[in-house]
């Protein structure tokens, strides 16, 4: 059986707590700060009794089960994104511990996250799931429930049929911000310049005719900016010491990328309880 101490050998993400956090446990106990929570997912402490310290020095987060776009274009490339914490180097959380529990593993584990710099920036969206916080891509495209898959596969076709990539240079375009940046640029001048392109896009499917149109109008660059706008869409940046009480149990999914000490729930209830003043 795998030690907890192998883990953490391979895992620098998380270590063992090395000073005492009572006080900070104290102050979101009497809602002095807002709870985080997360759901036990892929990136979660080994065991469900462990107290540990998250370090994102060394995560790079992808996007599960689906084409690493958006973690490479909001994290690295639009420049709207660059105040707030990168989301391909965060931990993905939730004001509301019922949207935590929803994606916890099958004994319906959660984790409170508690930054451990107050001063913390924490990315806040405004709706309880990132894919449905953007009515800017809602009301161009008419879409009526979580896009991610459907506009990762609009704009990873519309790249392919532009640009005659196969399976392999369609794939490696979404492995570096490099590889990205010059795709997006390269399909930008070929829907600029190649006149035959929209008579061809137009025998495709609507909504890539509606993707197609957006860019050759807005440019590919601008338009992802203006269909990913932070500040359009209702996003937030707050100090973790600065988010408001009314956000306790908000269906509002945030993230962060600095440190923080992830608890157990029932060991934070234990904690409550039994050790921290009442």
């Amino acid at each position: 059986m795998k030690t907890f101490q192998s883990y953490l050998t391979e895992n620098s993400i998380f270590s063992l707590p090395t000073k005492d956090y009572s006080d900070l446990i104290q102050k979101v106990k009497n809602k002095k700060l807002v709870p985080i929570w997360r759901g036990f997912g892929k990136m979660s402490i080994p065991y469900e009794d462990d107290i540990v310290v998250f370090d994102p020095t060394h995560l790079v987060r992808r996007s599960a089960n689906t084409i690493n776009f958006y973690n490479l274009y909001l994290s690295e490339i639009d420049s709207n994104w660059k105040k707030f914490p990168p989301r391909n180097k965060s931990l993905i959380c939730s004001f509301d511990k019922n949207e935590a529990l929803f994606y916890a593993n099958e004994k319906r584990n959660i984790i409170l996250v508690i930054p451990l710099n107050l001063d913390e920036n924490i990315g806040i969206c405004p709706e309880e799931d990132f894919w449905v916080s953007f009515p800017t891509i809602y009301e161009l495209f008419g879409f009526s429930e979580k896009f991610e898959f459907e506009f990762n596969g609009l704009i990873t076709n519309l790249i392919t049929l532009t640009l005659s990539f196969d399976d392999f240079n369609t794939r490696n375009t979404f492995e570096t911000k490099e590889n990205l940046l010059n795709t997006l640029k390269e399909l930008e001048e070929k829907i600029q310049k190649d006149k035959d392109l929209e008579e061809f896009i137009k025998t495709k499917g609507h909504k890539i005719q509606i993707l197609f149109q957006f860019f050759k109008k807005n440019g590919v660059l601008n338009g992802l900016k203006i269909l990913f706008d932070p500040s359009t869409n209702g996003f937030q940046l707050m100090k973790y010491k600065d988010i408001p009480k009314t956000y306790i149990d908000a269906p509002k999914e945030c993230w962060l990328s600095g440190k923080a000490i992830c608890i157990p729930e029932k060991q934070y209830r234990r904690i409550i309880q039994n050790f921290i003043d009442k």
